[in-house]
């Protein structure tokens, strides 16, 4: 009987769904030492369970969990030096026995336990503008992060477990999605491609990362799937 919602300059807030009145609001700039993004916070917040995930990526916490009912904190993820938050959004995947948070800030995308906080993983992603916008895709062992730079759109494989995690890269492929992101169907990646001279809707296979044009003249955009079809924005 609630929604939440982060705006663009980081004020997450619980509304009663039925009447608008607000429940609690904090800004989590303010409270964990951060600063908003050129194009303003995009982060869809995620709910687990009693708690409510946002990236504020400042000072003192890059992923915090804030509890649903009050807004109080309820854990913080250690920063990241010089990150800072990006345009993706949070998924929650199990790997390895363990539930995790996965997204990504400006330079690095990063796991962490979903219990706890703990970062477990974190993988650099040195681009150009410094903008992760596309909301990561899981699949299997795997988490696929895509970028405004043909070189750094990537699968990674996870190996983790109670003797600790490893990140390895998988492939890289010459994809470029810097907003809209992917969609996992059947097991193929299907999104946008912004390359020059191989623009389209494109579909990845996730083992090689091979890239299969399917309909030319459109870039980036907002896919769903639902009845054995792709909508795209």
């Amino acid at each position: 009987g609630r929604l939440y919602h982060m705006n663009a300059h980081g004020r997450v807030a619980c509304l009663d769904a039925g009447t608008g009145k607000e429940t609690w609001a904090v800004d989590v700039l303010e409270r964990f030492g951060a600063r908003t993004v050129t194009w303003g916070q995009s982060e869809s917040v995620l709910i687990d369970g009693k708690k409510v995930i946002a990236t504020p990526a400042g000072q003192k916490a890059l992923m915090v969990a804030l509890d649903k009912a009050t807004g109080e904190t309820i854990w913080e993820s250690p920063p990241l030096a010089e990150e800072k938050t990006s345009y993706t959004s949070p998924i929650i995947v199990e790997a390895g026995g363990q539930r995790m948070i996965v997204s990504a800030g400006s330079r690095h995308s990063f796991g962490v336990e979903a219990e706890t906080g703990k970062l477990l993983w974190t993988h650099s992603h040195p681009i150009k503008e410094n903008v992760l916008g596309a909301t990561p895709v899981f699949l299997k062992d795997s988490v696929f992060i895509t970028s405004s730079s043909r070189e750094e759109s990537v699968m990674y494989r996870l190996r983790l477990g109670s003797a600790g995690s490893e990140v390895s890269r998988a492939w890289s492929s010459a994809f470029k999605n810097g907003q809209g992101g992917t969609v996992c169907v059947s097991g193929r990646l299907f999104g946008g491609n912004g390359m020059e001279g191989n623009d389209g809707i494109v579909a990845i296979d996730p083992e090689t990362g091979a890239v299969t044009k399917i309909e030319g003249g459109l870039t980036f955009g907002s896919s769903v799937v639902a009845d054995g079809r792709i909508y795209y924005l």
